[in-house]
Order: structure tokens, then C-alpha cells, then sequence
């Protein structure tokens, strides 16, 4: 109900029509239509069935290997091993970004975050630090330092097509980069949270995997 609840003026405590974003707004999440359907409709083009398909094999080989190297350390960090290293690694190869400077992406994620909430101590430390994160991210979104054949090229593919704006292509892959950080990682270490906090749902999920979407879910639903 964008009419109501108007995105355009923030998703978190922050009004937009009365204080200034602390970056260009998210072209997804913080648009009203029909502006939010045409970009939406991009998205909808390079995150469909098919492609999202194509990743499977390769996020499921990264994720194989993730949890073989935290059991080889013998005690497992379940943030820093786990929850931070999949979405850190498999995504932003996904998107087409290139290797070196990837440590910005983290603490990008956590501004991102954390400016959603209050303008407390958290908020602050993130924002006094931002600037090379924010610069380091926008400009890898950039088509010329996108990898041929990654969800970010075919992102301004559309801006070839004449869909959107070339500057709203780079606004548009860091918005997606974005999404499939901070709300991931947070996610996945919710879920090991609770998992390891409920050691009788945990005995369910390992005799019944096929719970692992409901229990994800009921994770999320739990933390928040």
C-alpha cells in the first residue's frame, strides 16, 4: 500500500522528505510505482527462474566448501565462518565483482543496515565511517568493472535496451548487491542462532532436512 506507507519517504525511522538519505535512494526498495515497476520489471528479467537455477550448482559447491573449512578449524565462528562467508563470497561473484577490495562489502552491509534504525551510537559509527565504503561499492556497480556474463552486466544490458537510465543501472546492481548482503547474513546467523539455541528443533532438522525452508523462515520470524 505505497499510497499509505509511501517507500519513497524511507523503509527505516528516517523521513526522506525531511531529512537527507544518506545515499541516492534504492530504486527498489525506497521508489513508489509506477517508477518502482519499470525497475522492478529489470529485476524480474535477470532473477528469473532460469538464471537463478544456473547458480544453484556453483552456490552449492561455495556453500560445500564453507562448512568444510569451518569444521576443519575445529571450532566454528557461526557469523564469521558461516553466516558472513557464504553471502560474501558466492553473491558478489554472482553479481560480477571484481576480487580485490572485497573487505568494503561487509562493512557496507552493516552501514546499510544499521541506517535503517535509530540515530544512535550504532548509526553514527557506521555513517563517520562510510565513505570509502560507499565509494568502493559504487563504483565496482559500474559496467566497466563488471564481470561479461554476471547478474550486474545483464543489469545494464537493460540500459542498452533503452529499460533504464545507464546511471540508474548502477544505482539498480547496488541496490541488488545490497539486498543479498546485509538481510543474508543476517538471516543465516539468525538461524544458526536459534538452531543452537533450540537443540530439539535442530534434532528435528537433522532428521527431516527437507524442514530446512520452514525452519529458516520460522528463524527470521523468531529473531525479529
Amino acid at each position: 500500500d505505497h499510497a499509505t506507507f509511501c517507500p519513497s519517504r524511507g523503509v527505516g525511522l528516517a523521513d526522506f522528505a525531511a531529512e537527507e538519505p544518506w545515499r541516492p535512494p534504492s530504486l527498489v526498495l525506497e521508489r513508489d510505482p509506477p517508477e518502482h515497476t519499470r525497475f522492478r520489471r529489470v529485476l524480474d528479467q535477470v532473477l528469473g527462474v532460469r538464471a537463478v537455477k544456473e547458480l544453484r550448482p556453483r552456490m552449492q559447491a561455495q556453500a560445500d566448501a564453507i562448512v568444510a573449512a569451518a569444521l576443519a578449524k575445529g571450532r566454528v565462528d557461526g557469523v564469521a565462518d558461516l553466516a558472513e562467508a557464504f553471502p560474501a563470497s558466492i553473491f558478489p561473484d554472482a553479481m560480477g565483482l571484481p576480487a580485490e577490495g572485497r573487505d568494503h562489502l561487509l562493512a557496507y552491509a552493516s552501514l546499510a543496515f544499521n541506517a535503517f534504525g535509530p540515530d544512535n551510537a550504532l548509526r553514527r559509527a557506521a555513517l563517520a565511517e562510510a565513505g570509502p565504503h560507499i565509494a568502493w561499492v559504487t563504483e565496482r556497480c559500474r559496467r566497466e568493472h563488471l564481470a561479461p556474463g554476471g547478474i550486474g552486466a545483464a543489469i545494464h544490458a537493460a540500459a542498452d535496451r533503452g529499460e533504464i537510465a545507464p546511471e540508474e543501472a548502477v544505482l539498480l546492481v547496488r541496490s541488488l548487491l545490497t539486498a543479498g548482503l546485509d538481510t543474508t547474513l543476517h538471516s543465516l546467523a539468525a538461524a544458526l542462532h536459534a538452531l543452537a539455541h533450540h537443540p530439539a528443533e535442530y534434532a528435528r532438522l537433522r532428521a527431516a532436512p527437507e524442514l530446512a525452508r520452514a525452519a529458516f523462515e520460522e528463524a527470521i520470524r523468531l529473531e525479529s
